[in-house]
């Protein structure tokens, strides 16, 4: 083995008021082995009847609704917040369309989706739309028997839409 020079100190240069640190020098020194960890069982916690929380007794949500057609997804997706303001947008539009009163329209449904492209569901024959999934909004009105299909993506208002496709199974 080939002698070596003794390295300088490792030295941190002082910073404001702080002195200068001088770090050990650790190159020569002897490893010391590094002792086992020891794995010591935890107790497993009994169960106890008395010690179960009490559930609440929590309404039971209804069940969902479909527009003419087009199937509800299975599993329910979390609902639009109604002071978002899609809602009333949607309320507003079609309203203003029908020329009825906002409180003769009713609110089937709304709710996030995931949309399969760019179309956000409503595809307009002979325009091509980007092929990833969009999140979404749907919002189904409803004025006397007919109902009608809003749909929205994030960044985009809600409209009108006369050739529903449905979203994606199990969107939220």
């Amino acid at each position: 083995m080939l002698p070596t020079a003794a390295a300088p100190p490792l030295v941190a240069p002082p910073v404001g008021d702080a002195p200068a640190v001088v770090a050990p020098d650790v190159r020569d020194a002897t490893p010391q082995p590094i002792a086992e960890p020891r794995l010591i069982p935890a107790p497993s916690p009994v169960a106890s009847p008395a010690s179960k929380p009490a559930r609440p007794n929590l309404p039971t949500p209804p069940p969902p609704r479909s527009a003419p057609g087009i199937p509800v997804a299975e599993l329910p997706a979390p609902p639009v917040p109604q002071d978002d303001g899609r809602v009333a947008a949607a309320v507003a539009d079609l309203a203003e369309r029908l020329d009825v009163d906002p409180m003769t329209i009713e609110v089937l449904d709304a709710r996030q989706v995931t949309w399969r492209d760019g179309s956000v569901g409503c595809p307009a024959p002979g325009l091509a739309y980007s092929q990833a999934e969009v999140p979404g909004y749907l919002v189904v009105l409803r004025v006397d028997d007919a109902s009608y299909r809003y749909h929205a993506a994030d960044v985009r208002a809600p409209f009108l839409c006369d050739t529903p496709q449905a979203p994606l199974e199990g969107s939220a």
